[in-house]
């Protein structure tokens, strides 16, 4: 699918796919590790682990933004591209309309490392 990036005001944020489609949105993202000694490949320990609050969704929502004109070649757009990006996430984003206030579907919109790092370099 091609944009015309020139007319912001003429894409639908709906019309787009999704690009999450997951039943677990209720719960907020865990990771499983497992530890191992590495010459036996005995078990020592598991623990799941949740990598504390997520950013607060304006922030998450305002580094999406960021990244959509960066890769859109665009600038000055911040204003009008954020609610479309907003309404994306709340309504589309995860295939049914969602509370990105929630910290679980926050947690799920950094579950993606390459997404994660795009948005907040460390």
């Amino acid at each position: 699918m091609s944009l015309d990036t020139r007319k912001l005001s003429d894409i639908d944020p709906l019309s787009l796919a999704a690009i999450f489609n997951q039943d677990d949105l209720e719960e907020v993202l865990r990771i499983h590790l497992r530890m191992e000694f590495a010459t036996t490949e005995t078990e020592v320990h598991q623990e799941d682990l949740i990598a504390g609050p997520p950013p607060m969704a304006q922030e998450l929502l305002a580094a999406i933004t960021s990244k959509v004109m960066s890769r859109a070649n665009r600038a000055n757009v911040f204003a009008e591209l954020y609610p479309m990006v907003r309404q994306y996430v709340s309504e589309r984003c995860f295939g049914k309309t969602v509370d990105i206030d929630s910290e679980a579907i926050r947690s799920h919109l950094l579950s993606r490392p390459t997404e994660r790092g795009a948005y907040f370099p460390r």
